[in-house]
């Protein structure tokens, strides 16, 4: 790991802090949404990106959980291929955790939406219809 990256400091108060403290680096660059950092981790580990938390999640659900759209658009690019109910769960979590832009992400990656759509779209009730059209259809999940 380089030593330019960490130890990071942040506010004791943060649950960053508490990721660094137990070893969860990437988990650590999820919620504070940084990049680079998350970019440099996975390129010196990838295994990384499947570490849990005594919680059971990963650097993903906490930047889904945190709405840290970057770093959700970078962690998620290892993952090529997603099936309809994982996609569906990353959406639910998104949804539950009120990230709106996250959610829009995610249903547009469910979608197969170019980038360019995504990034015209406001609000994403009509994705989110087409979304829960698509699962119906497929029975994979419902929001």
């Amino acid at each position: 790991m380089s030593e330019s990256l960490y130890p990071i400091s942040f506010p004791p108060m943060f649950q960053a802090q508490k990721y660094l403290e137990q070893g969860f680096f990437l988990h650590a660059a999820a919620y504070e949404g940084r990049v680079e950092d998350i970019t440099t981790l996975l390129n010196e580990n990838p295994s990384l990106k499947n570490q849990e938390d005594k919680f059971g999640d990963t650097a993903l659900f906490i930047a889904i959980k945190c709405g840290q759209l970057n770093a959700v658009q970078v962690l998620l690019e290892p993952y090529t291929t997603h099936s309809s109910t994982e996609l569906g769960t990353l959406i639910a979590m998104a949804l539950l955790n009120n990230q709106e832009s996250v959610m829009c992400y995610l249903t547009s990656v469910y979608l197969k939406l170019p980038p360019p759509i995504f990034r015209r779209t406001k609000s994403c009730p009509e994705l989110l219809n087409r979304t829960w059209q698509k699962s119906r259809a497929e029975g994979s999940f419902c929001l």
